[in-house]
């Protein structure tokens, strides 16, 4: 089975996709990861459908997210790698905090 852990480069390329209002480089991004603590980034909420689809056979999926408080000062973490027959192969789950919905989305990767 194949399992991909992201690369330093990998999180800040989908920092930087997630967010191309936040101007900040790839390499700062990559040297620290807290530097995201500091952008402005929003999201816009809109109305859209989310369509979960298991791996491939043979394959693993990582599916991760990460919340925060409306006050930023707390939040959590966390993650769960499913198989092709969707059964939970592995699952994380921890605090964190202080920081933005941002920091914890990308602390949940750099967990991984």
């Amino acid at each position: 089975m194949l399992i991909s852990t992201p690369c330093p480069n990998g999180l800040a390329s989908w920092f930087k996709a997630k967010h191309p209002e936040v101007y900040v480089s790839m390499e700062d991004i990559i040297n620290n990861l807290a530097i995201t603590l500091c952008s402005r980034a929003t999201t816009q909420l809109a109305p859209f459908i989310v369509v979960w689809l298991p791996p491939p056979i043979g394959f693993l999926k990582l599916n991760v997210d990460g919340v925060m408080l409306c006050n930023g000062k707390a939040g959590g973490i966390g993650g769960i790698i499913p198989n092709s027959e969707r059964l939970t192969v592995s699952s994380f789950s921890k605090a964190c905090g202080p920081g933005t919905p941002l920091f914890a989305e990308l602390a949940a990767l750099k967990l991984v």
